[in-house]
C-alpha cells in the first residue's frame, strides 16, 4: 500500500463539552476525542476548536470558549444532556470558532464536523473565496438525514446510511444523487484497554444507556414481569419521575436502578455482566455499548434491526431478538457463548487500531480522487465456530494403578493424558469425587475430555476433536452405545424416546465438556448421591446390577453396586439434559463403543463398520469416523477386539 501523504485537519468540538475521555456519556464528543488522537498517530497535523480543558492530543489547540461552566452545571449536565444551541453561549462559540477558522484555513484543508448540522453556524461563516477549496466532512453521522449537510459523509453503520438514503429529500440529496460515491461507512472504534475482560460473570442483566422508551425499558420490563426472578442493572442517564421507567422496574426487589456512572465503573459493570441487553425500538445508527460489552467479554441481546446486524455476530457473540420470548430463550442461552471469542470479534472489527486505516485511505481517496484498494473496510468474522483453536483442551483418564502396558494403547495415541487417582483408593464413587476435584484446578472456559484407562485409545489429534465437538453447539457430549447397561429399567425409556440411531444409551467411561458446565454437574452429582429419595431410587431393578447389596451407611452412602453410570444415568432421567445443554453423541461423531456390534466383529457377517483406505474406522449406520475408540469390558474377553481395531489402525 503507498504512504499516504501528510494532511491539515480541523477539528471542530462541540459548544457545550469539552474534548476529555471523563465525557464519555456524549457520543459526540467521544468521536472527536478519538479521531482527534487517530489523526495524530498517523502523523496529520490537526487543529482542535473547543473549550478549555481540552485532553485530546493536537497539533494545535483553539480555545474557543473558557467559560462553559460558567453557562452550565457540568456534572448535572453530563448526567441529563441538557442544552440550547439557540443561547447566548452557543452563539458566541459560534461566532468566535468562526474567526478561529478563517484565520487558519488553506487550500486542500480538512474541517471535520462530528456535529452534523449543528456545527452548520460555524461553516456558514467561512470565507467564501476558501470555502469551495476545502473537505467539509460529516465524520461519524449516527443522527437523522435531516441534520446531515456536508458533501463528504462517514456513517456509523450500513444500515444507518441506507435509512438516511431513504430520507435522502431531508437529507439535500436528490434522486439522482444516489449512491454518493464518496460517502463511507466506517464504524465507531474504541481502545480495547480502555475495558475490563472477564470470563467470569455474574449473575445480572445489564441495561447501560440513555433511558428512554425508545432504548426499549418497556421491553425490559415485558422480560421482567415473565421471569420475575432475572436479576438487572440499569445504569445511564435518567430522568426519575417519567415514564421510560415502567413501574415494575422501579418496584421489583430485583432490578438496580444506577444512573450515571463513570468511565471506571463502566468496566466493571461491563466485564461482569452475564449480558447485556439492547431492546432498541428504533433502527439504531450504530449502538457503541455493544461493541463495549463486546469487548468486555460480554454477550450481547439486541434488537434484530439497525446496525446491531453488523455490531453482533448471531449465535457466537450474542443473540439478535424480535420478541420477548426470543429474549427469554437468549437469556437462558448465553451461557453457552465463548467470552474469548467475543472479545476476539470485538478487537478484530472495532479497535482504534483498524478505525485509524479506515479513516485514513477515505481521506487519501479524498485527497487524490484514487485511494488504494485494500480489505481495511471488511469485516473480519473469526472462523466458524468449529475451527476456533483459543479454547485449551484437557485429555484425562482415572486410574489409581500406574500399570503402563494396560495403558499403552492411550498413552501411545494420546501422550499427554493426566491420570487422576494413582495410588488412591478405587471405587465408581470416588471416581466421581477425584474428577470433580480436578475439574476445580482446571480453566471453566476450557475443555476437558474424559475416557477410561486401559480400553481406549485415540484416532484424531485434540485439534481435531476440539472442532468436531464445537460443531454439536453443547456444553457436555457424553458418548453412546447400543447396550442398556449398568442403568435403571424405568429410565430406559426416557433414553429410547430421545434417540436419532442406534446408539441410544449413554455410557459414563467417555465424555468430554467445558470445564465451567462440568462443575455445575459434577456438583449435583455429589449432592444427590448424599439425598435418600435419589439413593433409594437407586435400589429399583437396574440391568447389569441385579443383586442390590444393603450396606449402604449415612457415611458411604453407595457401594459399588452402582457404577457411576448407573448415578449420571438416572441424574440426567430425572433432570433432562437440557438443565446442563447436554447432547449424546448419537452418531459416534466422537466416541464408539462397539457394544452389541463386538459379536459381530470378525468376518462377513460385521455390517457395523469397515476401514476405509487410511484405516480409519468408519460406521455404515452412522457414516462417521469416530475419534475415539473404547471397547469395554475388556476383562470379559474383548481384549483381542480392542488389540484388533488398534493394530488396523496403526
Amino acid at each position: 500500500m503507498p504512504e499516504m501523504q501528510k494532511k491539515r485537519f480541523h477539528m471542530l468540538s462541540l459548544p457545550h463539552t469539552i474534548t476529555s475521555e471523563w465525557w464519555s456519556t456524549c457520543a459526540f464528543t467521544t468521536k472527536v476525542f478519538k479521531l482527534t488522537e487517530m489523526l495524530m498517530d498517523l502523523g496529520h497535523e490537526v487543529i482542535h476548536y473547543g473549550n478549555k480543558g481540552n485532553e485530546a492530543r493536537c497539533s494545535e489547540d483553539v480555545i474557543v470558549m473558557d467559560s462553559l461552566a460558567e453557562s452550565y452545571d457540568l456534572e448535572a449536565f453530563k448526567e441529563e444532556h441538557v442544552w440550547d444551541s439557540e443561547d447566548d453561549f452557543h452563539k458566541e462559540w459560534f461566532k468566535k470558532c468562526s474567526i478561529e477558522l478563517n484565520k487558519r484555513l488553506r487550500r486542500k484543508d480538512f474541517i471535520l464536523c462530528p456535529w452534523g448540522i449543528g456545527h452548520m453556524p460555524v461553516i456558514n461563516q467561512i470565507y467564501s473565496d476558501i470555502l469551495h477549496h476545502v473537505y467539509i466532512v460529516e465524520s461519524g453521522i449516527g443522527y437523522p438525514a435531516g441534520a446531515q449537510f456536508a458533501p463528504y459523509r462517514v456513517y456509523e453503520s450500513n444500515a444507518h446510511l441506507a435509512l438516511s438514503y431513504g430520507f435522502r429529500k431531508g437529507a439535500g440529496m436528490e434522486a439522482d444523487d444516489i449512491p454518493r460515491k464518496t460517502d463511507i461507512v466506517i464504524a465507531n472504534v474504541y481502545n480495547p484497554n480502555d475495558f475490563i475482560f472477564s470470563n467470569t460473570k455474574e449473575d445480572y442483566i445489564l441495561f447501560f444507556g440513555r433511558v428512554l422508551k425508545t432504548k426499549g425499558t418497556h421491553v425490559i420490563a415485558e422480560i421482567l414481569e415473565a421471569r420475575p426472578d432475572l436479576k438487572i442493572k440499569i445504569a445511564g442517564q435518567y430522568k426519575e419521575y417519567t415514564d421510560n421507567i415502567p413501574p415494575i422496574l422501579r418496584e421489583s426487589e430485583n432490578v438496580e436502578i444506577i444512573g450515571y456512572v463513570d468511565n471506571e465503573e463502566r468496566a466493571k459493570l461491563l466485564s461482569k455482566a452475564k449480558c447485556l441487553i439492547c431492546p432498541t425500538e428504533y433502527v439504531e445508527a450504530f449502538g457503541g455499548v455493544a461493541v463495549e460489552a463486546q469487548l468486555s467479554g460480554t454477550p450481547v441481546l439486541a434488537s434484530a434491526w439497525g446496525a446491531f446486524n453488523e455490531t453482533i455476530w448471531h449465535g457466537q457473540t450474542g443473540f439478535l431478538c424480535r420478541n420477548v420470548h426470543q429474549y427469554l430463550r437468549a437469556i437462558d442461552k448465553v451461557h453457552h457463548l465463548d467470552s474469548t471469542t467475543i472479545k476476539r470479534w470485538a478487537v478484530e472489527n472495532y479497535s482504534l487500531e483498524r478505525g485509524k486505516r479506515l479513516y485514513d485511505e477515505y481521506f487519501e481517496m479524498l485527497y487524490t480522487h484514487k485511494g488504494s484498494l485494500t480489505l481495511y473496510d471488511k469485516l473480519y468474522p473469526l472462523p466458524s465456530p468449529k475451527f476456533i483453536p483459543s479454547i485449551p483442551i484437557h485429555p484425562i483418564t482415572v486410574s489409581n494403578i500406574d500399570d503402563k502396558d494396560a495403558m499403552k494403547y492411550l498413552n501411545a495415541t494420546c501422550p499427554n493424558v493426566e491420570v487422576l487417582g494413582i495410588g488412591k483408593e478405587f471405587s465408581f464413587i470416588n471416581k466421581i469425587k477425584y474428577v470433580y476435584e480436578h475439574l476445580l484446578t482446571l480453566p471453566q472456559h476450557s475443555l476437558a475430555i474424559f475416557t477410561d484407562a486401559y480400553d481406549v485409545f485415540y484416532l484424531d489429534d485434540l485439534d481435531t476433536i476440539r472442532d468436531k465437538f464445537q460443531m454439536h453447539q453443547c456444553d457436555i457430549l457424553w458418548s453412546t452405545e447400543k447396550s442398556y447397561c449398568h442403568q435403571l429399567k424405568e429410565d430406559q425409556q426416557f433414553y429410547d424416546d430421545m434417540a436419532s440411531t442406534f446408539y441410544r444409551y449413554i455410557n459414563t467411561g467417555t465424555f468430554m465438556g467445558f470445564v465451567g458446565p462440568l462443575i455445575k454437574l459434577y456438583e449435583d452429582i455429589l449432592r444427590y448421591i448424599e439425598d435418600d429419595n435419589f439413593v433409594n431410587d437407586l435400589n429399583k431393578p437396574c440391568w447389569g446390577n441385579e443383586e442390590i447389596t444393603d450396606n449402604c451407611t449415612k457415611g458411604y452412602k453407595l457401594t459399588d453396586k452402582y457404577v457411576d453410570q448407573t448415578v449420571v444415568s438416572h441424574l440426567l432421567a430425572m433432570k433432562g439434559l437440557e438443565e446442563y445443554n447436554m447432547k449424546l453423541d448419537y452418531n459416534c461423531d466422537i466416541f464408539y463403543i462397539p457394544s452389541v456390534d463386538w459379536d459381530y466383529w470378525m468376518g462377513e457377517q460385521n455390517q457395523f463398520y469397515y476401514f476405509n483406505p487410511d484405516n480409519r474406522i468408519r460406521l455404515y449406520q452412522t457414516a462417521s469416523t469416530p475419534s475415539i475408540i473404547h471397547v469395554p469390558a475388556k476383562s470379559l474377553g474383548r481384549g483381542p477386539l480392542l488389540d484388533s481395531l488398534y493394530n488396523k489402525t496403526r
